[in-house]
């Protein structure tokens, strides 16, 4: 009688113990286990990262061509508005460094039949100056707001005639002067 309670006792032991190390190892399966997830997780988020970058970077080409198409499409209803006009698409490359409202360079000039005095407009059409040198392939533009600049002009609306002058005070603003003359377009 003395051994039976002894073995017991044992197997009780025995088995507290086994519980013990089993829930240990179950315990080191399931860390393992969730390194492993995030492992794999941390993979998913570069591969989203790169993917969002690489999103990203799609979208912001598209919106530079939707501008893009957007400029030429005003470009092109200049062109059919104006069948009479002689026009040169060109892309500024530099600005004028001492004064860059003052007058910027554009990637056209006399290869492309441009000429000292004609008119610069933007692709809406706007009056932004005239060409005051050229070169091969490039010419400077004067702007409508620098102080040595003057045409005459015309106000749409009224059909008065005028003077658009740049002015020395007016351009840090953006603004020029306009002179109206007694006369009005027919």
């Amino acid at each position: 009688r003395d051994v039976a309670p002894s073995r017991g006792l044992g197997d009780v032991y025995k088995r507290q113990v086994q519980k013990f190390f089993g829930n240990i190892g179950s315990g080191l399966y399931d860390v393992t286990h969730c390194l492993g997830e995030l492992k794999e997780l941390r993979n998913k988020t570069d591969e989203l990262s790169k993917k969002n970058t690489e999103l990203e970077k799609q979208n912001n080409e598209n919106a530079e061509m939707a501008e893009e198409n957007d400029r030429l499409q005003r470009m092109l209803e200049l062109r059919q508005n104006n069948p009479d006009l002689d026009l040169a698409a060109a892309n500024v490359t530099a600005d004028e460094p001492s004064n860059w409202f003052s007058g910027f360079t554009i990637d056209k000039g006399k290869n492309s039949g441009l000429e000292v005095e004609q008119t610069v407009i933007s692709s809406d059409g706007f009056l932004i100056g005239k060409i005051s040198k050229v070169g091969t392939n490039w010419a400077d533009v004067e702007t409508i707001i620098d102080p040595g600049f003057s045409a005459g002009a015309m106000v749409e609306r009224s059909k008065d005639l005028g003077v658009v002058e740049g002015d020395s005070e007016l351009r840090y603003n953006r603004q020029f002067t306009v002179s109206y003359t007694h006369l009005r377009a027919h």
